[in-house]
């Protein structure tokens, strides 16, 4: 049941039927949650609702991207997503995010990068894409040095981070 209304909201969320998608999802969040175990599945498609309100043309286009993605189609789920053209900080900012990771699919590491440079600091998406930036430094382009930077600011700037402790053990094994 609980898969069941997880695929039926995706399924609203791609067909764009959001107040079909919204009566269900609340129907779901007000569940006991200890034992929903797609309950952050929900959450982000309700987020994604929230941060394009009233901006329905600029929602549909980034839920028919979601849909390529979700096809395996990303060529094309990146292509959707730079045509979206739109003044919201946070929406493009988002958008920014997720190009980042679909780049980084594709193996286009610098446009994966230059995607995240191009967020802004203060943005809601700053420390993921921040986090991000890191691994890639990490674990993909073996700069080492890079990553030590930035997994330093990161724990300077976003000490209440749930990424804190992992990023903190990550340094100890890059110092060793």
């Amino acid at each position: 049941n609980q898969i069941l209304n997880v695929k039926t909201i995706q399924i609203l969320f791609y067909l764009n039927k959001y107040e079909e998608l919204k009566e269900i999802s609340n129907l779901v969040l007000k569940d006991d949650l200890k034992n929903y175990s797609f309950y952050n599945d929900v959450l982000k498609i309700n987020s994604n609702i929230l941060l394009f309100n009233n901006k329905e043309d600029e929602l549909n286009q980034y839920s028919h991207a979601m849909f390529k993605l979700f096809q395996n189609k990303r060529t094309e789920s990146i292509e959707i997503l730079n045509s979206i053209n739109n003044n919201n900080i946070d929406i493009n900012d988002k958008i920014k995010y997720d190009l980042s990771y679909l780049y980084l699919m594709q193996g286009e590491i610098e446009n994966a990068l230059e995607a995240l440079d191009n967020i802004n600091e203060n943005s809601a998406f700053t420390e993921s894409s921040l986090l991000l930036k890191a691994e890639i430094y990490d674990h993909i382009l073996n700069n080492k040095a890079q990553a030590v930077e930035i997994y330093l600011f990161l724990l300077d700037n976003f000490p209440n981070s749930i990424h804190y402790e992992a990023i903190r053990l990550r340094l100890r094994d890059l110092a060793s």
